[in-house]
């Protein structure tokens, strides 16, 4: 190092040192390159970049991964509890929003082989330091919970939607079915009507008795049955007689009655031309 340690605070020998590492590396010496084809020099490094990415992304994924099995539920329907931010893998920790109070928290997790396991016991709240955004893209830590959010509202919408035309639907149909009932009550209540008048028809000889007129006037809670019954009991207790139509019968014709007196000896006489004095 060219500087003093002494000149510097913590934070700016963190800055600096941070410099460092993305600065060019420095030429290697002769001796240790010599022997080596110039093609297998060049090759190497790319090589063991290509490794480490490859390693990098396998252990990003397999964090992800076991992030996304612990899940919580609630109005809005089942979703993961941890969202994946960031990982350090030389400190072997993973960074992640948790759902439940949108704090950032951070866990230790160990690599066995391909295996990833993340120690959920080794949870501890954590902050971010902000510093200079250098090159590369950066996703939204809260894009993926704000996709599901919009998801979830755009189905509330549309199941709002569809109950809104069932209410209206059902709302027609029960204006409908009201318009049938009525339509119904009011035919019965004609045809009730139309046999009532036709059994009073057939008491008019009854027509000025109070009992009769009064039964008339408060006859809707009876039966057609009770209504003749009735009927029949006025007429008796008050001793009409029913008025029958009499029909037209053929005038008899008069036909004069001959008198025939008893001829001797059953006629013998007469049968013969003998006349009897008697």
């Amino acid at each position: 190092m060219d500087f003093s340690l002494d000149d510097f605070t913590e934070e700016e020998l963190i800055e600096k040192f941070e410099a460092m590492q993305v600065a060019e590396p420095e030429e290697q010496p002769e001796e240790e390159t010599e022997g080596a084809p110039a093609e297998e020099q060049a090759d190497e490094p790319e090589e063991d970049n290509e490794q480490a990415f490859a390693l990098t992304s396998n252990i990003v994924e397999e964090l992800c991964r076991v992030l996304s099995e612990v899940t919580v539920v609630n109005e809005w329907g089942e979703y993961r509890r941890y969202c994946y931010v960031d990982c350090d893998m030389e400190a072997g920790k993973v960074y992640c929003w948790d759902t439940n109070d949108w704090l950032l928290y951070g866990f230790t997790y160990s690599v066995d082989g391909d295996a990833v396991a993340i120690d959920f016991e080794s949870k501890k709240r954590m902050k971010y330091v902000i510093a200079d955004f250098d090159e590369g893209e950066q996703a939204s830590p809260f894009a993926e919970v704000y996709a599901l959010m919009e998801k979830k509202i755009q189905d509330g919408a549309q199941w709002e939607s569809r109950y809104q035309d069932a209410s209206g639907t059902i709302t027609t149909m029960e204006t409908e079915l009201g318009e049938l009932r009525q339509f119904k009550a009011d035919t019965e209540h004609a045809a009730e009507m139309q046999a009532r008048e036709a059994v009073f028809a057939q008491f008019e000889d009854l027509v000025g008795v109070e009992a009769f007129e009064a039964l008339r006037e408060n006859c809707a809670d009876l039966s057609v049955g009770a209504i003749e019954e009735k009927c029949y009991a006025i007429r008796g207790r008050n001793g009409h007689v029913a008025k029958f139509a009499l029909e037209n019968k053929a005038p008899k014709l008069k036909v004069a009655k001959i008198e025939s007196k008893p001829e001797p000896y059953g006629g013998l006489f007469r049968k013969y031309g003998y006349e009897s004095d008697n």
